[in-house]
């Protein structure tokens, strides 16, 4: 259970009962008005837990129609909130399509928790599938090989062949880059739910509850005022503005350094929602920064949507919409959406060219100096043949027609002459 929920980022355990549900979920819900009373949350509507991330688990005696809760739970899956059901339940034959089986556990598998060894080991084969949408591996990425190699290590004790990972949904995580940043923590807010209930005064702790507890042992006067005080505001609280009935209840049993108290309370109040602040603020600068780069800027801001605009605003339903496709190992058909498709990104290489390793001979050779010109080999002179003599001639003659008709009269009788 541990490997699941820190891999899978789970919160919730749904629709369970006050003698099944696990402590180590935040939250648990039922069907039964009666689990109320112990903490759960009752389950009324089909949507409700749309936007969580929540564990199912059917058992191979427990009367439920699987298919039915599947098909729920598929219907929840059409939001923008990010959300995912993880669910152990019995084999079946066909799934919907929202749902891939990440594992396949035989029958004779040792599941379950029991003093009887012989319930221990599960009567028929049990799976591990997921429903999940495109927001929720965006938000919360999936290390798939980590969870193999955890599941692979926790069940080497169980005998050859039990348990088995199939080839298609390892072929549609492995073609696929994950995402390199964390999941969101899991809440430990019920925790802290549990220890502010005790404080009378709550009027700085945002998870605790409004109407005050424990405080019939108080004179009516502190009652009144206590009572108001926790009813305001937590923002305000965080900007170290404390309520009045504070200050009136500190001044009816006259207490010492009225000032110099309020003052210290609202200065430590105000530093503790400062490192609140600063904390938000670095996790949505790393989450426009490393998660969603591509919807920072408003696209309507935009002259020309690029080829990633469009797939982040597609309708697409595959849940490996975010993921960049470097390889297509499962062979699906390649659909209208770009997420489908893949390309084969050429590497340069890292590596030194083999070809330096080889030292070629240089010669220094002059700008002006010829390679060719020896002292050895004898210079030709160039000689005048009687074709260039008479093209020679020639030249003469134009040349002198053209200073016939550009001098003057005495510089005419000089050249007849």
């Amino acid at each position: 259970m541990n490997i699941l929920i820190r891999e899978f980022s789970l919160q919730t355990h749904g629709f369970t009962d006050s003698l099944h549900f696990s402590p180590l979920f935040a939250n648990w819900s039922s069907v039964n008005s009666l689990d109320v009373a112990f903490g759960a949350k009752l389950w009324t509507a089909t949507t409700m837990h749309k936007g969580s991330n929540s564990f199912f688990s059917l058992g191979p005696k427990d009367k439920v129609n699987t298919q039915g809760l599947l098909e729920v739970l598929a219907e929840s899956l059409s939001t923008s909130l990010p959300s995912r059901f993880l669910c152990i339940i019995p084999s079946q034959k066909t799934l919907p399509s929202s749902f891939l089986e990440l594992v396949t556990m035989r029958s004779g598998s040792p599941l379950f928790n029991s003093e009887n060894a012989e319930e221990r080991i599960s009567s028929c084969a049990m799976s591990i599938v997921l429903a999940v949408n495109k927001e929720s591996l965006l938000i919360d990425p999936i290390n798939w090989e980590r969870f193999i190699d955890k599941l692979s290590v926790w069940s080497q004790s169980w005998h050859q062949g039990l348990i088995d990972f199939p080839p298609h949904t390892d072929a549609l995580f492995r073609e696929r880059a994950a995402f390199q940043h964390l999941p969101r923590a899991l809440s430990k807010h019920p925790r802290n739910v549990a220890i502010s209930s005790i404080s009378m005064i709550n009027f700085y702790d945002a998870f605790a509850p409004r109407s005050s507890k424990n405080l019939n042992s108080l004179p009516p006067r502190a009652i009144e005022l206590i009572s108001k005080m926790n009813c305001h505001p937590r923002f305000l609280s965080l900007l170290g503005i404390l309520p009045n009935q504070l200050r009136a209840l500190m001044k009816e049993y006259n207490h010492e350094n009225l000032d110099e108290a309020l003052l210290g309370i609202g200065k430590t109040l105000f530093f503790a929602g400062f490192r609140v602040w600063e904390k938000r603020q670095k996790l949505a600068s790393q989450f426009w920064k490393d998660i969603a780069p591509e919807n920072r800027t408003p696209i309507s801001k935009r002259k020309k949507q690029k080829a990633n605009d469009i797939a982040f605003q597609s309708n697409c339903k595959n849940p490996f919409h975010f993921l960049h496709k470097y390889r297509n190992l499962s062979k699906q058909r390649a659909t209208r959406c770009l997420c489908s498709q893949f390309k084969v990104s050429s590497q340069t290489m890292d590596q030194q060219n083999i070809v330096s390793f080889f030292r070629h001979p240089t010669i220094a050779v002059k700008p002006t100096q010829n390679i060719f010109r020896s002292p050895l080999i004898p210079q030709v002179q160039p000689f005048k043949t009687r074709t260039d003599a008479i093209r020679t001639q020639h030249d003469r003659s134009k040349r002198r027609k053209v200073l016939y008709l550009t001098s003057t009269q005495e510089q005419i009788s000089q050249l007849q002459q």
